[in-house]
């Protein structure tokens, strides 16, 4: 069984996880409305972190 620490943790990984995803795609993209969303995307995740730290 997780504590509430681990599950915490754990979610902050995949935010992490997430912005650095959307992060990596934006380079490998020329469309840019589609780097826009990305870099935004990522924007998101980052927020969410602080939101949860």
């Amino acid at each position: 069984m997780f504590n509430i620490w681990e599950i915490i943790e754990f979610a902050i990984r995949i935010e992490e996880n997430g912005e650095k995803v959307y992060r990596d795609a934006s380079t490998k993209v020329s469309d840019p409305s589609l780097v826009s969303m990305l870099h935004w995307l990522a924007e998101e995740e980052a927020q969410h972190i602080k939101r949860k730290v």
